[in-house]
Formats: C-alpha cells, structure tokens, sequence
C-alpha cells in the first residue's frame, strides 16, 4: 500500500499548507494500515509565480511546474529536510517513490512574457534558458496541444501552457539525467 501526504497542500485558494517533509512524523500512524512506500509530489525547484486561469489565482503547489530540477522546492522544506524524510522513512522500512514529471517545466506564454516565469530552466541556480527566448531549442516551440489524438502534437506540443523541453538535445538530456541521479542517489544513500 502507497501513502501519498502531498494532497494535502492544496488549499481552496490554490496556496501552500504547511504539508512538507517534516511532516513526514505525523503520517507515523498510518503505517497500521499497511503502509509499504511514501510516493511524494516531485520535491524539485518550482515556479514562484501565481499565475491567472478564468480569474482564478493557481500556484505550483503540486510540483509539476518545475523550474530547477536539482534544488528542493522550498515550500516542502530543504536538502535536510528531505534527507531527514528519506532517513525517517527507510528507518520504518518504507520505500520512497518520487513522481518524476521531466517532460517540461512551467506555464508560458510566447505572446505575453509577463505570464508566470516565461517556462524558466535552471541547473542547481544556475539559469539555463526560457521557453519565450529560446535560442538553443532546448524547447519544443510548436504551441499547445489540438488534437490529442495526434501523435505528433502529444509527443512535441505544449501540454496546458507548460514549456515542453527538447529532451533530444544533449544538454536538456544530460540536465535531466544528471538531475535524476541527484534525487535517486539522495534516497539510495540511506540503505548504505
């Protein structure tokens, strides 16, 4: 059986709770149920922006808008909280699965550079590059997904605003590999 403790960071006005890492303590008691592995949101770096959908205010609160895929997003708390959390949870003999979503970053929109963060890239702080100035292609730059029946558009178009990154470029390709060997060596680390 799977716990996953994110859910309850979404609020009714779309903000953060204090639902982070070091809430891990308080899911304890969950594990009469059965609890075999903690599956957490993706722990990475997120967008900071609100950003407007209908007139309704939305922020990162899940953890698939990324915008640095090797630092902690700060609202779940730091690197120690985490390495706190994974060492907690191999203590009890849990296994930690991290939702993993490195197919794009956050919202943008090439026609207003204003909206969110442009679909912003970092590697560990440092600024890579953005969807709206995209002069290395590390983006699919081919708009929003019509028609999902079409391969194509599903394979190379922008899901809901998000910057669709170019995973076929070497440098998008090894930010992400290198960025997944961070976060699986961090939770591997604990059983050494």
């Amino acid at each position: 059986m799977i716990l996953e403790p994110c859910e309850k960071a979404l609020t009714l006005k779309k903000t953060f709770l204090p639902s982070d890492h070091t809430d891990f303590a308080q899911t304890r008691l969950n594990l009469k149920l059965g609890i075999t592995a903690l599956w957490i949101s993706a722990p990475y770096d997120n967008n900071n922006k609100k950003v407007v959908y209908n007139d309704v205010p939305n922020t990162a609160y899940h953890g698939y808008w990324a915008r640095d895929f090797k630092r902690p997003e700060e609202h779940f708390g730091t690197w120690g909280d985490f390495d706190a959390l994974v060492h907690d949870a191999h203590s009890l003999d849990l296994k930690i699965i991290i939702d993993w979503a490195p197919n794009h970053t956050g919202p943008a929109d090439p026609l207003d550079t204003s909206f969110a963060e442009r679909g912003v890239l970092y590697d560990n702080g440092r600024f890579v590059g953005d969807y709206v100035n995209d002069t290395r292609r590390l983006f699919h730059d081919n708009g929003g997904i019509v028609d999902w029946n079409d391969r194509y558009e599903s394979k190379y178009m922008n899901i809901a605003d998000l910057a669709d990154l170019v995973q076929t470029n070497a440098e998008v390709h090894h930010l992400l590999r290198d960025s997944l060997d961070l976060w699986h060596n961090t939770i591997s680390m604990a059983f050494v």
